[in-house]
């Protein structure tokens, strides 16, 4: 039976319902800084959790945007104050409703950050983290520790890869899905083997991957469905020579250990522009090809930004 609303005429009049569904379509800023604070009507409606199932920052970098701060002594600069700002009010309108949390690439990540979000999301399900962040160790595993339903995670930059698995393994029981940018050698691969047996998910794409370290993965990782090594480049290194091999192509042994695997995605490197182009930059171990194009971008649908 089709509903009937009577005349409208003014915005206070508007029915909640159609309100709400307005207010999907507004970004988070809107949200945050202005629709919730036009009257006691759009503020209700600003808490209703469909709006906050994700809070979606990739769009929004605080250095762009106008916000009036105060000084907060636990940050040296202006971005960070306006981060803060936003998650507070973002976090505060949700109401612990959200799954799914996406920071912005640039934006440089506190500790502060991390936990203020992470005490008050705690149903949350999906977590993608920005290239800089200035985050200790414990401040991280403190916000898996609340966050025992995460099942996804998208790291670009981390500088303690085993701890964090530990933390994951300990209180994740439901992580499956991992998409990391950064360079994975033997140690890492060590621990997502020991710490999330269960995983099903993993890209690497654009990463430095170490050969033993992706054989040690694919043969004790039983559960995994789908490995994305889409632009990764395989290296070795070469103790006898004392130094890197750098691989062109994906070889045989590699592939035939991930016959078993639902999805195998990757590039023919010889033919890839941007294989090639990487493959013949000088130092590039120091960073490979970590930008915001391919952090957003994923060839696993559920990864992609």
């Amino acid at each position: 039976m089709t509903k009937s609303y009577p005349t409208i005429t003014t915005w206070n009049d508007m029915p909640y319902d159609i309100l709400v569904k307005i207010f999907m379509a507004l970004d988070i800023l809107d949200l945050v800084t202005g629709v919730s604070r036009v009257c006691s009507l759009w503020r209700a409606a600003s808490f209703e959790p469909a709006l906050w199932r994700k809070i979606d920052l990739s769009r929004v970098n605080p250095d762009s945007i106008e916000i009036p701060t105060r000084t907060d002594e636990f940050f040296e600069d202006e971005s960070s104050n306006k981060l803060m700002l936003i998650l507070k009010n973002a976090l505060k309108l949700s109401r612990g409703n959200v799954s799914s949390l996406i920071f912005h690439f640039s934006v440089s990540l506190w500790n502060e950050h991390i936990v203020y979000a992470a005490v008050r999301s705690r149903n949350l399900k999906r977590l993608v983290l920005p290239m800089w962040n200035r985050l200790d160790i414990e401040a991280l595993e403190y916000a898996i520790m609340c966050w025992k339903d995460l099942e996804s995670l998208t790291v670009p930059c981390v500088y303690a890869p085993c701890s964090m698995m530990r933390a994951i393994g300990a209180f994740c029981k439901n992580f499956s899905e991992l998409k990391i940018m950064c360079p994975l050698d033997i140690d890492f691969a060590h621990a997502i083997v020991v710490n999330t047996p269960n995983l099903k998910v993993l890209s690497l794409r654009c990463t430095v991957v170490f050969r033993e370290a992706l054989q040690f993965l694919l043969l004790n990782m039983e559960h995994l469905e789908v490995l994305n090594l889409t632009h990764c480049l395989v290296v070795s290194y070469s103790r006898r020579a004392g130094y890197l091999v750098v691989y062109r192509e994906i070889d045989e042994d590699i592939i035939e250990n991930a016959s078993n695997l639902k999805k195998f995605l990757t590039c023919k490197k010889t033919s890839c522009s941007m294989c090639k182009v990487v493959a013949n930059q000088v130092g590039f171990l120091k960073w490979y090809n970590c930008e915001e194009r391919n952090w957003r971008m994923d060839e696993v649908p559920s990864l992609a930004v």
